[in-house]
């Protein structure tokens, strides 16, 4: 059963839940679409990038940063999108990077015909901490799974409603490997790759160099808190 959105918004800040993968975006004809942005977006001038996500009674949308409509989500996804702003979600970002992650489902993505050009794409889910209990119970429900996320802003508290956590526990951050988007760039990522490669060269007999930062994949959901709270890796 459907649940009703709240009349009144709870005055706790703003979370983000986790991220929706295997999401696929296409810019068909006919909806005024800004295709010269959606050529844009597909090949972003950084690794990874956000962008915001409108929704609309008839549609899902990609914005591109000047606010144009650039293109829309699978309908299944859009539908999902749609339920999680009547039960409390309150903005959702799509994350693309230059080299996307491929679906590994697309057969839910089937609304899409396969003939248009199409982007995959992940949606970070946001709203308030109050409302993270019924996001969850209503992903689980309709077999959805939030996933750590690939990019998140660094002034954004990330509470995965799906994620076990002990009463010790108050935040999951510390137990995920995504990436701050936040000053990202190609120099930093290129220093941190140089100093990794440096640590390979060293000899058996001598003293192991510690990198300043490490560069990893994202773990798959619940990986990442699973490894600490069995104590196999002190640190990520």
């Amino acid at each position: 059963m459907a649940l009703d959105r709240p009349d009144q918004e709870p005055k706790t800040q703003l979370v983000c839940y986790g991220t929706l993968f295997d999401i696929r975006a296409a810019c068909p004809n006919g909806f005024a679409l800004d295709k010269a942005q959606f050529k844009k977006i597909k090949k972003p001038d950084a690794p990874i990038k956000l962008f915001k996500i409108a929704t609309s009674s008839s549609h899902v949308t990609i914005q591109s940063p000047d606010g144009n409509d650039t293109a829309l989500l699978d309908l299944r996804s859009a539908s999902c999108l749609r339920n999680l702003q009547e039960r409390g979600a309150t903005e959702f970002k799509g994350v693309i990077g230059r080299f996307p992650r491929e679906p590994s489902n697309t057969s839910r993505n089937e609304n899409i015909s396969q003939d248009k050009s199409q982007l995959n794409v992940s949606v970070n889910v946001y709203g308030p901490i109050d409302f993270a209990s019924r996001i969850g119970e209503y992903l689980l429900q309709e077999k959805h799974y939030l996933q750590h996320p690939d990019a998140l802003e660094s002034r954004i508290t990330y509470h995965n409603p799906q994620c076990f956590r002990s009463p010790s526990i108050t935040e999951v951050r510390n137990f995920t490997n995504h990436c701050i988007v936040d000053g990202l760039s190609d120099s930093s990522i290129t220093a941190d790759l140089s100093k990794i490669m440096d640590t390979l060269d060293v000899e058996e007999e001598s003293e192991v160099i510690s990198p300043i930062r490490i560069v990893v994949t994202p773990l798959l959901k619940f990986e990442a808190f699973l490894l600490h709270s069995l104590g196999i890796v002190h640190s990520l």
